[in-house]
């Protein structure tokens, strides 16, 4: 499914929606979450979901905010499934529990990242080993789904307009309002309602992408990640591998 849409300009890749900006920390060099924000109702989750479907989207990403907090995830997950797409979850892990984790199960969760930015928590991010190695163990001994670990390093984007080159049309960002952006960094590019977001769009920004780099191949370290994780006997050892390296026992 992967190497298919990697292959194809006519649908994307992936695509981020948010059904919840509200998020239960606060780490300094965040921009996307708040502490108000109700959750988007399901209603209007699936049918978001379903508009991607219809674009051919391969994979669908669940973020936030922290996505955890919307009392109506386990069904967005088994929405995505239903409509034939792969399902991850992006988590700041805290709320995991081993109920949580069976209940990701059951729904169909393909995929999950966890992001631990230090070892202890600093004045920057709560997410640290320290406070979620143990989520790490519960993951490794009760997870059904591929698990990996993210850290931001803080590096500034020196620019911005790498998102349209590197993302295009392929990679979309649905926010809480429902509009599409190229990254969580670039709302208002396009900022089109998604239900106005068609095949053309997605061709247009195909070809705008090829004008600029005739020899456009995907990066190096997609292809390698898409090995290393997508790839259901690589993503268990490495997944494995990454929490050796962290000091988590498995």
């Amino acid at each position: 499914m992967f190497a298919r849409a990697m292959h194809s300009p006519d649908h994307p890749i992936v695509a981020q929606v948010v059904p919840i900006r509200r998020c239960n920390l606060a780490c300094t060099y965040c921009n996307e979450f708040d502490a108000i924000s109700q959750p988007v109702p399901l209603p209007e989750m699936l049918r978001r979901i379903d508009l991607l479907a219809a674009l051919g989207t391969t994979i669908i990403t669940v973020s936030g905010g922290e996505p955890m907090l919307h009392p109506e995830l386990d069904e967005i997950i088994r929405h995505i499934r239903r409509r034939g797409a792969l399902a991850t979850l992006i988590t700041n892990g805290y709320l995991l529990t081993p109920e949580r984790v069976q209940r990701l199960n059951r729904a169909g969760l393909d995929y999950l990242q966890i992001s631990i930015d230090n070892v202890v928590p600093d004045e920057t991010s709560k997410k640290s080993l320290e406070v979620l190695d143990r989520k790490l163990e519960l993951l490794a001994a009760d997870a059904d789904f591929a698990v990996t670990v993210n850290s931001v390093l803080g590096s500034p984007v020196r620019n911005p307009t790498d998102a349209l080159t590197i993302a295009g049309g392929r990679f979309l960002y649905i926010c809480e309002d429902g509009l599409v952006h190229y990254c969580s960094q670039q709302r208002g590019r396009p900022g089109i309602p998604l239900e106005q977001y068609t095949h053309d769009h997605l061709k247009r920004e195909a070809a705008r992408r090829t004008a600029h780099n005739p020899a456009y191949q995907p990066p190096l370290m997609l292809k390698v990640l898409t090995w290393a994780f997508l790839d259901g006997r690589n993503r268990r050892v490495l997944s494995k591998l990454a929490l050796h390296v962290l000091g988590a026992r498995s």
